[in-house]
């Protein structure tokens, strides 16, 4: 455990939290995000897409924390 390697697991964390909040707020806010004038279907396909945004980024904020795990270490 060096002072280097928990500095870049430190930064790595900071990342994650940074990316987790964003897809936590994505996901919370979808319906809000897309334009209410959009048609039924094309208005649907971008609902869709932000959710999974919001999904892709909670997933690379747990892969941060993993790698921020094994670099402390």
């Amino acid at each position: 455990m060096t002072s280097e390697g928990l500095a870049n697991g430190g930064i790595l964390l900071v990342m994650a939290v940074a990316l987790a909040a964003l897809g936590l707020w994505a996901r919370g806010n979808v319906e809000n995000l897309v334009p209410a004038q959009m048609s039924g279907e094309q208005r649907d396909k971008r609902v869709r897409v932000l959710r999974r945004g919001g999904i892709t980024c909670l997933v690379v904020a747990l892969v941060f924390v993993a790698v921020a795990i094994a670099v402390a270490i």
